[in-house]
């Protein structure tokens, strides 16, 4: 069942709280006559509920609209431009806001959120800024009539899995060779094994596809990089299987096997 814009924006806003690690994340467009800021996709504990209106003037969100640049607050108790006494009562200490455009102007705002200071990285600015494109593209089609996504539509891959994999999200970025050009997508995984693993990507990438992942694991010393190929995609969701490749079966890759093989049995041992 395809989604409404509606409800791929919802489910859009929904992978850039996962993606990110944000406690909320929101998107506001223009709606009506007057033009008025509306929330029409909201996830997370501190994100604004939707139809709620977007507080404009004086606003760390006017101030986004105003120089229509993305701005990052990593600690909001001491960041001139917000309204410290909204966020300490919300309880937000970071926030991310970048403005949706529509040619020369500014449709819309979408925003992440946390609890903590100093949560997000640039990796977070590049999902940010790769999904905000994806949205940007939707809105003309917007209608703020449609339901909004079921989450059982919004589901997960829908393919029966190869091999058990053990439920885990860590922050992992995917690099691809196009046009002989790297690409890094910053993302997060959902699930790994010794084979393969499910992750959300702030981008598409094909079936058939490869890529480079690295990433690490709780209570591993070192980062895990991997060769791996696109088995499955839908929408920012993706199921990869790793290549194996026999000139590189050294002690060094042996030690890099290890945690994945052993991944049950280490999370287990941290419960």
């Amino acid at each position: 069942m395809e989604l409404n814009p509606r409800g791929t924006i919802q489910l859009l806003a929904e992978q850039a709280q996962y993606i990110t690690g944000a406690t909320g994340a929101a998107v506001a467009l223009q709606i009506g006559a007057e033009a008025e800021m509306v929330c029409c996709a909201s996830a997370g504990i501190t994100a604004p509920p939707v139809d709620s209106r977007v507080e404009i003037s004086g606003s760390f969100s006017g101030e986004c609209v105003r120089t229509r640049q993305l701005l990052r607050c990593d600690s909001a108790d001491s960041d001139e431009r917000v309204d410290i006494e909204s966020c300490r009562l919300l309880g937000i200490a970071s926030i991310i806001v970048m403005p949706l455009l529509q040619g020369d102007r500014v449709a819309g705002l979408f925003q992440i959120l946390s609890i903590q200071k100093h949560a997000f990285q640039d990796r977070d600015v590049s999902a940010l800024k790769r999904i905000g494109a994806m949205i940007e593209a939707l809105i003309p089609s917007f209608d703020p009539l449609a339901a909004p996504v079921e989450e059982a539509q919004a589901a997960a891959i829908p393919q029966p899995r190869r091999w058990l994999r053990t439920p885990i999200g860590v922050r992992i970025s995917a690099t691809t060779l196009r046009s002989g050009v790297p690409e890094e997508i910053p993302g997060r995984t959902k699930d790994v094994c010794e084979k393969g693993m499910g992750l959300v990507l702030a981008g598409q990438l094909a079936p058939g596809e490869g890529a480079i992942v690295e990433f690490l694991l709780p209570f591993a010393q070192q980062s895990i990089r991997r060769r791996s190929v696109v088995r499955h995609q839908k929408g920012l969701l993706h199921g990869l299987e790793f290549v194996d490749e026999k000139a590189e079966q050294s002690p060094t890759r042996q030690e890099v096997r290890t945690p994945l093989f052993m991944l049950p049995k280490i999370l287990a041992g941290h419960q």
